[in-house]
């Protein structure tokens, strides 16, 4: 972790054998407060909270990669999106504990979330829409007529989901 006001790091977090994948901030400035990374070849989520500067979560979720992990500000659910063609949806607030998995048809590169709903980026071309309280798969969309899609996000007001992939084109779904 970076301080930019002082130009120096002010914690360093050893954590996977290899590579790290991505690494994402979590905080509500109440009770939740993490720094999390993934592992580019464990399929391992190392969570440390930053008020303490301990470990507080590590464990391996995912066979594969963990290509993504987002989260939804209004639940604090943390959503994980792999390699093995899964995503995982974890609640902060109850020590990590899984709370759904959904499966995709390809492997997952990206991951958005809309508040009860997960938005992963497959291989495939297609972009899936998962209720994180079930995991059930609710819907199914072809965005790339050519490869993967490689990144989804939402704009802050979630009425606009934007998502690009291989074929080098992005798209623009309106999602109300």
């Amino acid at each position: 972790v970076w301080d930019v006001n002082r130009s120096n790091a002010i914690q360093k977090f050893a954590a996977h054998q290899g590579p790290a994948a991505k690494v994402r901030m979590l905080a509500n400035h109440d009770d939740v407060n993490v720094f999390m990374s993934a592992g580019g070849q464990d399929g391992k989520l190392c969570v440390w909270d930053m008020r303490t500067h301990s470990p507080v979560f590590n464990q391996q979720l995912h066979k594969g990669c963990i290509n993504e992990i987002a989260a939804s500000s209004l639940s604090m659910s943390v959503v994980t999106a792999s390699a093995d063609k899964t995503m995982r949806v974890l609640e902060p607030r109850m020590s990590f504990a899984v709370a759904a998995k959904m499966d995709a048809q390809e492997a997952l590169y990206c991951a958005a979330v809309a508040e009860d709903v997960a938005v992963g980026g497959a291989g495939d071309g297609n972009l899936y829409f998962f209720d994180m309280q079930s995991g059930e798969c609710i819907y199914g969309f072809g965005a790339s007529e050519q490869g993967a899609v490689q990144c989804v996000g939402l704009t802050e007001d979630m009425h606009y989901l934007i998502a690009g992939g291989d074929d080098g084109k992005a798209m623009v779904l309106q999602f109300v």
